[in-house]
């Protein structure tokens, strides 16, 4: 039932640069959130944690990079269904 909500929000909404970014940080602000997960069984050390939040963050903001110069390219213009 999800997916079909999901697909028919992406078939039926019109996509425009603002719709497409602001998706785009919540759903970057959701992996960042969740990114790090440690079990009972093999906690995360703080350097571990240090180092693999460093890394999600630089994946992200390249991400967010991509994704402006998507949406603000001339040759692919304001439709973000590229990304």
């Amino acid at each position: 039932m999800m997916m079909v909500t999901v697909f028919s929000g992406i078939k039926l909404i019109p996509w425009n640069s603002f719709i497409c970014l602001t998706t785009l940080l919540f759903s970057n602000i959701i992996v960042s959130l969740s990114a790090l997960v440690e079990d009972s069984n093999k906690p995360l050390e703080q350097s571990e944690l240090v180092v693999y939040r460093k890394r999600a963050y630089i994946l992200l903001s390249n991400l967010i990079g991509l994704a402006f110069v998507l949406t603000e390219s001339p040759f692919v213009g304001p439709n973000c269904m590229v990304i």
